[in-house]
């Protein structure tokens, strides 16, 4: 199962010297990289915090930027799909404000992201709750230890004690003594007072009760970010902005008049206003305009939040403790929190019959360290490779071995994510011509030999995994790769010679071709142009088939020319031109599509095909039937585009044979088909074997659009 080698993959980044930046509840600066391979960060204030957790609003400064790539923030998310208001309870700060101008230049609903919000509720008072039950589970925890560590020796009296003590601590309140425990009285007061002082000494506890003092402080700086950089950047005077927020509100109007798109505060101006001389109520538009992001840095004299070990320890055990659930096999998760291998929904079959959808997430557990290797291999599991074509089935490589079995270390991994990114931009991008589904392989500096596949259904809310292919070997995968390659570039040579062109033709690609084959098929006949949209049948039929064709066992498909007939049927019924073309360019993805089939035989699918004694009666059919086309205007849309249902069977076959060459007489054009209606009659008269109407089909349609040859002068 793939968890194995995500738990492996985990397990390595943990252990890195920079484990943090891989862990599932951390999150950092995210500097833009230009075309110049230069970085562009959001603002950056370090704001230093003293000895006593109050914050040196004066001493502000905006972060060095060879320190930006070292800042982490905390995310407290309790599952994969947590879309709940934002709760902020200790470390550095991520913010993002947004909104936008209308067409009448109103301002837009300000929304705002990252680990600190403001606009669905304050972050950090949504986050008072969470920390309340960290504090009460860390008193119980304390109470607990010290009771049992005490001089007291009976057992009851002892649990008598812890509950009297979580009681007092929940309300807030001093709970009277029951007579059992009244002889202890002077002992628990002093516990108490002695956890209750180590609780006031934990940072976490402490810092959030300082931050709370500041907060209003904090929302100044995070609304109006853009004035503070400003304010940082020329040296200014912090405090007074900071206890004046009308002279802030007014520097952060000019500060955005200088920075905002011209287009976009030509919006905002009234008819000829001049910015040097705004109105009010310009002015007021302006200070509620937003477009940037902010990262709050809190020094704790020149230490890191991440470095206080124990605060940093009690939130991960809470959102542990949240989405997992201890039981005799290990820890099972309560939340989804990693894709699951179980398609059945609504729309789908359920792969496992009786398994109850609701509890997908609790199909597999973790032992031991296992979870908190699990929590460290986020990277992998965020971004896939890429999106199937015309899906939304999402593709994952993990790797799994290099070369000569060597450990593998989270530099490894590094440069294999570096890679998948490049690769990925090519293909958003169109830069790769050669076969998608295989160019990653081709990367000559992947040090891994072995990978396993994940296709995942990424429609809804959650992803779940649909498949899952392990332990694919490079070399194999080059090696198919190449052989396709050869294919195609053997299909590309045919379709150039059938054409008689020598203009090079376009490379096939899988993908495609199946969309060609099984999609939707429109025309338009406003415009007269014509396109392919996937649809339910190509996309199942992808996940049915690539398993095979990466482990080199597509050997048979019988559902491509069956499709291929229906769609040609359906343009040749519905498109106004292009027919001919259209045909041509499904004749050659089918041909490609069955020939890179291994089926271990001298002769492929397509070649068995077109040996047939079915096609080669079709074929027979379709020289013939091709002299109607100018003669009868409704003949390809009435009997070519219902040509599958003519030829059901062999009697069929028949009686549209001789419903053609009537017609022929009629039009006076057996001169130029009698030794092809002869030959016909003969072939059918002996034909043995079994009958194939889609065979035959495909040949009657491939003579009927064959272009006639030219005439000799």
């Amino acid at each position: 199962m793939s968890l194995d080698t995500v738990l492996k993959i985990g397990k390595a980044l943990r252990n890195s010297k920079d484990n943090l930046k891989y862990f599932k509840y951390v999150g950092s600066v995210k500097a833009d990289v230009n075309k110049k391979k230069e970085k562009n960060y959001p603002i950056c204030i370090t704001i230093p915090v003293k000895e006593d957790f109050t914050f040196d609003w004066e001493n502000m400064d905006l972060t060095p930027e060879n320190q930006r790539d070292d800042l982490y923030y905390f995310k407290y998310e309790t599952s994969n799909n947590d879309t709940s208001p934002k709760k902020y309870l200790f470390g550095d700060i991520s913010y993002i404000r947004r909104n936008g101008i209308d067409t009448k230049g109103k301002i837009k609903s300000t929304k705002d992201f990252g680990n600190y919000t403001l606009e669905r509720g304050n972050a950090f008072e949504n986050g008072k709750n969470i920390l309340n039950e960290i504090k009460l589970t860390y008193f119980e925890e304390e109470i607990r230890k010290t009771i049992n560590n005490s001089n007291i020796e009976n057992l009851k009296e002892k649990d008598e004690i812890i509950k009297q003590l979580i009681k007092s601590y929940k309300i807030n309140k001093e709970v009277k003594l029951s007579n059992k425990i009244e002889k202890y009285k002077d002992e628990i007061i002093e516990i108490s007072q002695k956890v209750n002082q180590d609780i006031s000494e934990v940072t976490l506890f402490d810092f959030h009760s300082r931050f709370e003092e500041f907060s209003d402080k904090i929302t100044l700086i995070l609304k109006y970010a853009s004035a503070f950089n400003f304010l940082l950047e020329e040296s200014e005077k912090i405090n007074e902005y900071l206890s004046n927020k009308q002279k802030l509100v007014d520097l952060y109007t000019k500060v955005v008049v200088k920075q905002i798109n011209p287009r976009v505060l030509k919006k905002i101006l009234k008819k000829d206003e001049d910015i040097e001389d705004l109105s009010e109520e310009t002015k007021n538009k302006i200070s509620r305009y937003a477009n940037f992001e902010v990262f709050l840095h809190f020094d704790y004299q020149g230490k890191s939040w991440y470095k206080f070990k124990q605060s940093f320890d009690l939130l991960n055990e809470k959102l542990n403790s949240g989405v997992t659930d201890n039981t005799d096999f290990g820890k099972v998760p309560s939340k989804a929190i990693y894709r699951t291998l179980c398609s059945g929904n609504d729309r789908n079959d359920i792969q496992f019959p009786q398994f109850d959808k609701n509890n997908r997430m609790k199909s597999f557990f973790f032992k031991g360290d296992e979870f908190i290797d699990f929590l460290h291999s986020e990277i992998f599991l965020e971004k896939p490779l890429r999106r199937l074509q015309g899906t939304k089935i999402e593709f994952y490589v993990l790797p799994v071995a290099i070369n000569e079995n060597k450990q593998i270390t989270a530099t490894d991994y590094d440069i294999f994510l570096k890679l998948q990114d490049e690769v990925r931009i090519k293909i958003y991008d169109k830069e790769i011509d050669e076969e998608p589904l295989f160019s990653f392989f081709d990367e000559e500096q992947i040090n891994f030999t072995k990978f396993d596949f994940i296709f995942t259904d990424a429609s809804g809310n959650s992803k779940n995994d649909l498949i899952e292919i392990s332990g694919l070997e490079q070399s194999k995968l080059k090696e198919i790769a190449k052989r396709i390659e050869t294919i195609n570039n053997e299909v590309k040579q045919e379709k150039k010679k059938y054409l008689r062109t020598q203009k090079e033709q376009s490379n096939f690609k899988i993908e495609y071709s199946f969309r060609n084959i099984l999609g939707n098929h429109y025309y338009d006949e406003k415009t007269g142009n014509s396109s392919v949209k996937a649809n339910p049948k190509y996309q199942s039929h992808l996940l049915k088939v690539l398993p095979l064709i990466y482990t080199d066992n597509y050997q048979n498909d019988e559902m491509l020319l069956s499709a291929f007939i229906q769609n040609v049927e359906h343009i040749i019924r519905s498109f106004k031109k292009y027919i001919s073309s259209q045909f041509i360019k499904l004749k050659y993805d089918l041909m490609f599509l069955y020939k890179i089939q291994n089926n271990n035989s001298k002769n492929d699918k397509f070649m068995e095909i077109t040996n047939s004694k079915s096609y080669k009666i079709g074929l027979q059919l379709g020289n013939l039937a091709k002299n109607l086309t100018l003669e009868i205007n409704s003949f390809e849309k009435n009997y070519v585009g219902n040509l599958s249902r003519r030829l059901s069977t062999l009697p069929d076959f028949v009686k549209l044979k001789n419903d053609i060459e009537q017609k022929l007489i009629m039009h006076e054009k057996t001169k130029y088909t009698f030794q092809t209606s002869y030959d016909l009659a003969q072939e059918v008269k002996k034909f043995s074997g079994q009958y194939d109407k889609e065979k035959c089909a495909f040949g009657f349609l491939e003579s009927y659009f064959k272009p006639l040859p030219k005439k000799q002068i």
